[in-house]
């Protein structure tokens, strides 16, 4: 039997990825981290009995790349904002990368 969480971190792990929304993805990123961890404290503490670990360990690296490519796009997001409204020739060059 799967672990509490385990699965829930993988599925929220892949929303994170592939959600392209800045703020959303990044909190999805962090429900995947810490439920992943959760998830790998119970199994822990089950001795033998909880499985998924596997399952837990997917969600923890995808919450950590969804983390890391959330933070980028949330900075390119600022960068295409600033430069935008300042008429500045990069903008278009911002604008193209979403």
């Amino acid at each position: 039997m799967n672990a509490k969480g385990s699965v829930a971190s993988l599925v929220l792990g892949i929303l994170s990825l592939v959600l392209v929304v800045p703020v959303l993805n990044l909190i999805l990123a962090i429900l995947a981290i810490v439920t992943s961890s959760k998830a790998k404290k119970r199994i822990t503490e089950s001795n033998g009995e909880l499985s998924g670990h596997g399952l837990a360990t997917a969600g923890l690296v995808l919450g950590i790349l969804g983390v890391v490519f959330g933070a980028i796009t949330g900075v390119l997001t600022a960068c295409g904002v600033v430069l935008g409204t300042q008429g500045s020739a990069f903008a278009p060059f911002i604008y193209s990368l979403f």
